[in-house]
Formats: C-alpha cells, structure tokens, sequence
C-alpha cells in the first residue's frame, strides 16, 4: 500500500515537473560518473607502480678501468644508499644483446660489434617512496667513483606511477565534492517537490496522516534516481573501458574492468548521498 502511493506520488511528481526530474537524474549520472574516472585513475596510477621501469630505474655504467674487485666496492656503496631497492649486474655480452633487442632483428648496427667496447653497467631499482626523487638519486651515484656515467628515463607511465600519491590526494578532494553535490541535488529535488504538495501536506496533516506516509515517497524518490543515475554511470563507463581495451593492449593491463565491487560500492554509495540530502530537505520541511 505504502509503496504503491509512493510510485504514484513520484510518477505525479515527474508529470509535474518533468524537465526538472530529468535535470536531477542527468546530475546525479555527471557526478557518480565523476566519481567513476576518479576511482580507475586512482586504480590506473597504482598499477602503473607495479610495472617494471616506471617507479623508478636507472643503469649506471662503470668506467673502463674499473676491476672486478672495484665493481664489487661499487655495488655495495650503490646499496648502502637508502633510497635503493636492488641492483642487477649486465655484463657487456648481456648489454650488447640488449642493444639488439632494443634496434630490432632487422638492424644491422650491431653486426660484428665487440662486446668488450662497451661498459659494464648495474640496472639500479628505486624504492617506491622516492621514486619522484630519480633525478637527485641519479646524482649521488654518479659522484660514487668508478661510475662513469648515469642514465634513467621517465615515460608519461613512470610520471604517473611518480605522481600516485598525489592522484590519490586529489581523488580524496574530488570524492568530497561529489558526495556534496549529489547531495545538494537531492536536496534541492525534494525541497521543490515538497514547495509544489505543501498545501496537499497541510491538509493531510490536518487529517491526521502519518509523517512517513507524507514523505516516505521522497525517500524512495531520492533513491530510485540515484541508482538509476549510478547505473547509467556504470554503464557508461564500462563501455568506454572495453572500447579502450579493445584498442590498447596497454589500456587492457593498467585499466581494469568494472567488477562486482565496483557496481555494489557505486550504488551503496549513490543512495547513501542522495538518502542523506533527502533526509535533510524533510528536517527542513518539517522543522523549519
């Protein structure tokens, strides 16, 4: 009975005001879509840290005349730096191959090139925590002596994976804005429905009627819209994703797709917001 005046109530309330039902519903969907790119970039940024190169590597090249015995004074004064997580060894032969591999099977540049002409060198892996500090680290190892030279490079990934905490502060901010604006919409919503029955409210309430049969319906109002706009939020952003995935390889490992948790969290999320927004317009109403 109470749901049945409830949908009536809210089917009389989208005739009456069509365009601005609409107008909530498209808010609603803008703001939980906001909301949905902030969740993958935070979730794209963390795994941009777990790919190899981009929190952090750098190779040092040993000068020429630098001995075994030296090399191996070299690797533990490179350790004992606190911002160092690992270092691996590649002997001459193993960087000529990877100068192949990186030309390609097809060049020629590497035909007949003696391994000895190159340096010994360390590929040197920074800890997660000072990845953004690469350049100062490159620094303090060259000037460990026997390092001839230093090299590192930072890809539009390493400068994501440098910037995770940073992304994960302003998504912070971000979910804050969105929790207020979706509930301000909400509020807004009811208050206008309420504005356009309260001489309908007035008069049951002279009758004797129940507060929870005069604004049960805006509650079950606040809550349809957010899960409709969650839904279509969803939607949408789960099919950007597969046509991403479609076209990337690399958009297929960093980007993840919309699971089970992501729907659930969405749309607990969405009727938590706008079920708070509708119960502050009713205290309004009631309480003035």
């Amino acid at each position: 009975m109470m749901i049945a005046h409830s949908l009536r109530l809210i089917g009389r309330g989208i005739s009456l005001r069509p365009w601005g039902s609409l107008l909530t519903l498209v808010a609603c969907w803008f703001a939980l879509t906001q909301l949905l790119l902030v969740i993958f970039a935070v979730l794209i940024a963390g795994r941009t840290t777990l790919l190899p190169g981009t929190t952090g590597s750098m190779v040092a090249y040993l000068s020429d005349t630098v001995e075994q015995e030296s090399a191996q004074v070299i690797r533990e004064k490179i350790a004992e730096l606190p911002e160092i997580s690992g270092m691996v060894s590649i002997p001459r032969e193993e960087g000529l191959q990877r100068i192949r591999e990186w030309l390609g099977p097809g060049s020629s540049l590497t035909d007949g090139l003696d391994p000895s002409v190159l340096p010994n060198a360390l590929e040197i892996k920074i800890k997660p925590q000072h990845e953004g500090e690469i350049a100062r680290i490159a620094a303090a190892v060259e000037k460990i002596p026997g390092v001839g030279d230093v090299r590192y490079h930072r890809g539009i990934l390493a400068s994501i994976a440098g910037a995770f905490r940073t992304i994960l502060a302003s998504s912070v901010v971000i979910s804050a804005v969105v929790i207020v604006c979706l509930s301000l919409v909400i509020f807004l919503s009811v208050r206008v429905g309420i504005i356009l029955r309260r001489q309908e409210i007035e008069v049951l309430t002279i009758l004797g009627a129940r507060d929870s049969y005069l604004y049960a319906p805006y509650l079950l109002e606040a809550g349809m819209q957010a899960l409709v706009g969650a839904a279509l939020a969803l939607a949408g952003v789960d099919l950007f994703i597969t046509y991403l995935h479609a076209r990337s390889d690399l958009c297929a490992e960093l980007i993840p797709e919309v699971s089970l948790i992501h729907v659930v969290g969405v749309m607990s999320f969405a009727c938590l917001c706008s079920l708070a927004g509708a119960v502050l317009a009713l205290r309004k109403s009631i309480y003035g």
